[in-house]
């Protein structure tokens, strides 16, 4: 490794690190982890929904309904934030991939129930 200008830690030279081909570390995008973040969320919200649904055997109170169109908004905008994260450039991608597939599941799990499939 070469050894460049300057002082590291301590006192120590500097190491610099020498990638393959010219690779730079790319950050991860930030509507990528605004994504994973929105579809974790609703998520969690889907799941507790039907989880009191099924502890009370559908005799559940309206302010479910509630949480469920909260639920739903932060999937679509976790699915929109996905988007705008996997569009950017010279950042990592996999967690606006992973928030879309995240969001795009639970919005179709929504679905399903809203039209009667499930």
């Amino acid at each position: 490794m070469r050894k460049v200008q300057g002082r590291g830690r301590k006192g120590r030279p500097e190491k610099r690190k020498i990638k393959k081909y010219g690779q730079t570390n790319f950050k991860h995008s930030p509507f990528g982890i605004r994504s994973c973040i929105l579809s974790m969320l609703a998520l969690g919200i889907l799941v507790g929904i039907l989880a009191m649904a099924f502890v009370y055997r559908g005799q559940v109170y309206s302010i479910i309904g509630g949480f469920a169109v909260i639920a739903i908004v932060l999937a679509a905008l976790g699915f929109y934030a996905g988007v705008r994260g996997v569009r950017e450039r010279e950042r990592k991608k996999r967690s606006g991939i992973f928030g879309i597939l995240v969001s795009g599941i639970t919005l179709i799990i929504f679905a399903s129930i809203y039209f009667g499939a499930l």
